[in-house]
């Protein structure tokens, strides 16, 4: 089981007032090894005053140190997966080759997302080989932007691993893609 924990000791501890061990200590001692997600990030969050998206941090790496739940994996048991690559185009132009059908075909191939739903900032595809939903956020940094692709509910640690390394390539494609057509 990998215990990567979701922060470092230096990093939990400026933001609680507490490293690693103090909140193993703490939530062995109240019994957070029987209880659920939910109620672990609840009782952090309102019986020592951790804010919320940190309350989840500790929950999460509490429930890595005791063997709970790997790097990776969702509070369902399910696991996500990242890739991210920044690109040498403006926002709106990335945004236009993962859309257009045409262009995304240039630098991906045919067929391999199937577009759900789009903001300015993201779009959310349908992944047919894999059966997933493949969710991209862009963030504009000058006229280059930083390109997440993301999927949720996959089955396991090592399908998880395997589609991070292939959107790592596609990723690399798009930016290949954009240093070539970006006249921008």
């Amino acid at each position: 089981m990998n215990t990567q924990l979701p922060q470092t000791d230096a990093a939990i501890k400026n933001a609680t007032s507490k490293d690693w061990d103090e909140w193993r200590a703490i939530l062995d001692a109240w019994g957070a090894a029987e209880r659920n997600h939910t109620e672990i990030a609840r009782y952090v969050a309102t019986e020592h005053n951790v804010p919320d998206w940190w309350a989840q941090g500790v929950t999460v790496g509490y429930e890595r140190m005791i063997g709970r739940r790997e790097a990776g994996q969702r509070n369902d048991g399910s696991y996500s997966a990242s890739a991210s690559k920044t690109v040498n185009a403006p926002i709106a132009t990335v945004h236009q080759a993962l859309v257009d059908d045409v262009a995304r075909s240039t630098w991906l191939g045919a067929d391999v997302l199937h577009l759900r739903t789009q903001t300015p900032k993201s779009a959310r595809f349908d992944e047919p080989a894999s059966g997933f939903i493949v969710a991209f956020f862009l963030t504009a940094k000058g006229e280059k932007t930083a390109v997440q692709a993301q999927a949720d509910n996959i089955p396991t640690a090592e399908v998880s691993a395997a589609w991070k390394e292939v959107w790592k390539e596609r990723l690399a494609a798009l930016a290949a893609y954009m240093d070539a057509n970006c006249t921008e």
